[in-house]
């Protein structure tokens, strides 16, 4: 009898444990919900030509009057004449696109880019990431890694009196002091803030970069100083034009094949807002999120991030290059992985 009334006693204190696990299963799982925020489905962009080709490889947006111009990873591979290409698309055509005027596949019109003396850049391991103008000049930075060190570099430009072609001064290249090597590493994203040059760098993440930088140059490209930037895990990899206030947003990217490589630690921006419905389906992560930029640092506004609506069937999309459209939203582009993709983020 004895037994008998242990195992009854047992028996409900398991049946009140469980029960007790299961409200509070069902508290986090609300708390989960709670926390989450619209995602945005990219609207795609067709285009036609050589940059539909996976391989063209987009690793940069930036306007250039009232052109978008893309940034090819190696322009060089893409022979136009006597010169490398880089594509333009007037801001007309992909307005008309996005509200249904303009139904055919865009053809980008191509510029030429003449960067004699930096042919090195032009083979694997290497690469042209980000790009900016500034009235006629334009700034571009490059990746280049060899055996286990990863550099980064800025150079300048002029486009042509007829806005036919980019062509870089070789003279001008600079390297970035870069405060951290990590493989196939380096800044990503350039910024011209009050007349001055910044490059950020893209992995900024807890546990592989307790020190977080950006670096300042001036317009001829010397060297200024060190920027405070915030840790934000995963990789930035593109940002747009700052506004009148310092505020600008940046491309937040992860790949889940690069877990070992940027060995994410909590996500705070996570803790802090909340996350995307598919995110919770995906160890990818694809957003926008916004900064600020001042004389002393760059941080953290208390704006949301843009969560992009993952396809969590097929692999992520490598977002490389972000520029901003009017007051309408974001234009995003898509290395090689899995596809050359353009695409129109509207604003939440």
């Amino acid at each position: 009898m004895k037994h008998l009334k242990l195992l009854i006693v047992l028996l409900i204190l398991f049946g009140i444990t469980a029960c007790r696990e299961k409200q509070l299963s069902s508290v986090n799982q609300n708390q989960e919900l709670q926390k989450l925020l619209p995602e945005i489905n990219p609207l795609k962009i067709s285009l036609q030509g050589e940059i539909s080709n996976r391989n063209s490889e987009i690793s940069g947006l930036a306007w250039y009057k009232e052109n978008l111009i893309l940034l090819p990873q190696f322009p060089n591979k893409w022979k136009n004449g006597d010169a490398g290409t880089v594509y333009s698309i007037s801001k007309k055509q992909l307005i008309n696109y996005i509200n249904g005027k303009l139904t055919q596949p865009i053809l980008p019109q191509k510029l030429k880019f003449f960067s004699k003396g930096l042919e090195q850049f032009d083979s694997k391991g290497s690469g042209y990431e980000a790009i900016l103008f500034d009235k006629n000049d334009v700034y571009i930075s490059i990746e280049s890694f060899s055996h286990d060190e990863t550099d980064g570099f800025v150079v300048k430009g002029t486009v042509s009196s007829e806005d036919t072609s980019i062509v870089l001064d070789a003279n001008t290249l600079r390297k970035i002091p870069l405060n951290i090597n990590l493989f196939n590493s380096s800044c990503e994203t350039i910024l011209n803030f009050k007349q001055n040059i910044v490059t950020i760098f893209e992995a900024n993440g807890k546990n592989i970069n307790p020190n977080p930088l950006a670096y300042e140059f001036d317009n001829n490209l010397s060297f200024i100083k060190f920027l405070p930037f915030p840790t934000i895990e995963y990789r930035i990899t593109d940002a747009t034009s700052v506004d009148e206030n310092g505020k600008f947003w940046a491309m937040n990217y992860f790949y889940p094949g690069d877990k070992n490589l940027l060995n994410p630690a909590e996500d705070s921006l996570k803790l802090k807002f909340g996350y995307g419905k598919t995110h919770f389906l995906s160890e990818a992560v694809e957003r926008i999120v916004q900064l600020k930029i001042s004389e002393d640092k760059i941080v953290e506004t208390n704006i949301p991030p843009i969560y992009l609506k993952l396809d969590v069937n097929n692999p992520s999309r490598n977002w490389e290059g972000l520029a901003k459209l009017d007051d309408l939203g974001f234009l995003i582009v898509t290395d090689k992985y899995p596809e050359t993709i353009l695409a129109f983020v509207r604003y939440p």
